[in-house]
């Protein structure tokens, strides 16, 4: 896995080593999603691992608007920054159940919005 990908995803599941570019995996320090094409690109993520970190999400100023769902079960967990977006569009995570999402230390969410299960 890379240090930092950015999102090119034909399909939704943010796991799949293909759906970033470079194509070897999430990214283990910083994520970074930009404006793409939403006919050919998913813009509503899933995961298909257990547990998932990343240090930081990076919203460029052209990103479209994201929507992440963690399931029942499933946890995300933010190691770094957190999340920082620089566009005008809502980036939106979604907590199943008994998912849990995570902000370590000082990772916050900057001006985003999670809704749902439980939220730590």
């Amino acid at each position: 896995m890379a240090a930092t990908n950015t999102w090119v995803g034909a399909t939704s599941d943010y796991n799949l080593l293909t759906n970033w570019s470079p194509p070897d995996g999430p990214p283990t320090v910083t994520a970074i999603f930009v404006d793409i094409d939403e006919l050919l690109f998913a813009t509503s993520l899933t995961f298909s691992s257990a547990s998932t970190s990343v240090g930081a999400w990076t919203f460029n100023a052209d990103a479209d608007e994201y929507d992440f769902t963690i399931a029942s079960s499933q946890a995300f967990t933010f190691q770094g920054t957190g999340i920082t977006n620089a566009s005008a569009n809502d980036q939106d995570i979604f907590v199943d159940g008994n998912g849990t999402l995570t902000f370590n230390g000082a990772s916050t969410a900057a001006n985003n919005t999670g809704t749902g299960g439980t939220i730590i």
